[in-house]
């Protein structure tokens, strides 16, 4: 019989015979994984090949040595390619990605209903992967099945705000705006806002009012300048009455109803955008809205020229939605200190889609000149919708060009005539 001593003995020698073993067993696939791993990053057709003989346990080798076959179209044999997908997808199951490069595969080799098995089971394996449902979804769209195209996309544009101007400028590709508005959008404020700015930028105004009535419709609440290209859309095809109700929806201000000026007495600070001020300096020019000096109110509009240019001033403006041939009342109170050479700044009313020139102007200020009120009354034109009320300095044409001084505004007013 064996002693305890020498079973003590075999079982240590044992013991260290394994671990040894399973030293050079993780040796091993160390020194094959380093080598195959370089083998890969030199990405030519014959290094990918010896990566894989070095680790064929790497799922990503075989999918780039597809690749790799696949880029050489006169050389390319489809049945290998795919069966390295295959081995790709094999080793690495749960990866959606190698379902996606399978499903591909099987497209290029003219195999559709393998594709839409392999692109399902990405799908299954990262159901809620945006690039996943991006893929997927172009997918189904190539294979003419709409509803899950849709399905997939929408997955894609809730889940990667990045994806969402693709996703809509694909399926307004496949379909028309009522199948996108029922199906692929969801009503989900931020993508809604997001289709908006597509819609906007696209020049897409009718589908962009309907959009604006579903966000309206479920009460979403939004910064407004969320909404700002929107706004420059409606003023850009001139749809004043859709203009004019979103502006009111956007900014309820406590003004009277007749008036027709936003932000007259520059007390609220400006949107530079839709109906209110859009206020910007020039070189030589500095135009913002400051309290201490206002003739109604706390605050009022300054511009103070420097003195260094011949400025062509022509960046405080406001669009008014009007009524043709109508009788409308302007007046503004206006503030000067030493405004030098003979073109001081000016308020100017015109249409800016006129054919012939409308417009009405008030006389330039120079010079130092308390507040004064100026006024005008025009009449528009048979086909006026928009006018611009606008804070204008001509360049002069004398020597002594530089404009210096100080220029202020404040309570302006348009209103109709009875």
């Amino acid at each position: 019989m064996l002693g305890p001593w020498y079973r003590q003995r075999v079982i240590g020698y044992t013991a260290r015979l394994l671990l040894t073993l399973l030293l050079f067993y993780c040796l091993y696939l160390v020194v094959t994984r380093a080598v195959g791993h370089w083998y890969y990053r030199q990405g030519t057709v014959a290094e990918l090949e010896r990566a894989i003989a070095w680790n064929p346990r790497e799922a990503r080798y075989y999918a780039a040595l597809a690749r790799g076959r696949q880029a050489a179209l006169l050389e390319a044999d489809s049945q290998e390619i795919l069966e390295l997908y295959e081995h790709a997808a094999a080793r690495a199951p749960r990866r959606a990605e190698f379902w996606i490069q399978l499903g591909s595969a099987y497209e290029w080799a003219g195999r559709p209903a393998q594709a839409r098995q392999a692109y399902e089971r990405a799908l299954h394996r990262a159901p809620n992967s945006p690039q996943v449902n991006w893929q997927v979804g172009n997918f189904y769209l190539r294979a003419g099945d709409l509803d899950a195209a849709f399905a997939a996309l929408q997955r894609a544009a809730v889940q990667d705000q990045q994806l969402r101007r693709a996703v809509f400028a694909l399926a307004w590709r496949a379909a028309d705006p009522e199948r996108i508005r029922a199906q692929l959008l969801p009503r989900q404020t931020d993508v809604l806002l997001d289709y908006l700015d597509f819609l906007a930028a696209t020049d897409r105004a009718d589908e962009a009012e309907a959009i604006w009535a579903l966000l309206t419709g479920q009460r979403a609440a939004f910064a407004p300048k969320r909404v700002f290209p929107y706004l420059d859309l409606l003023l850009r095809t001139r749809r004043t009455e859709a203009l004019r109700t979103t502006w009111q929806w956007l900014y309820p201000v406590p003004d009277p109803a007749e008036e027709l000026i936003t932000n007259g007495s520059f007390e609220q600070d400006a949107w530079n955008a839709g109906l209110d001020w859009h206020i910007d300096s020039a070189e030589g020019a500095r135009a913002a809205t400051e309290t201490g000096t206002a003739r109604h109110g706390q605050r009022a509009l300054v511009i103070r020229f420097e003195g260094r240019q011949n400025v062509h001033f022509t960046h405080v403006f406001q669009h008014v939605p009007v009524m043709a041939e109508t009788q409308y009342r302007f007046t503004a109170w206006v503030r000067s200190e030493a405004v030098t050479t003979d073109r001081g700044p000016q308020l100017e009313i015109f249409d800016p889609d006129a054919p012939q020139p409308l417009r009405w102007t008030t006389p330039a200020m120079t010079g130092t000149h308390p507040w004064t009120e100026l006024s005008l009354e025009l009449r528009t034109g048979a086909q006026t919708r928009i006018v611009v009320v606008r804070v204008t300095r001509l360049p002069s044409h004398r020597i002594d060009n530089r404009i210096a001084g100080t220029f202020w505004l404040d309570a302006v007013s348009l209103r109709r005539l009875p």
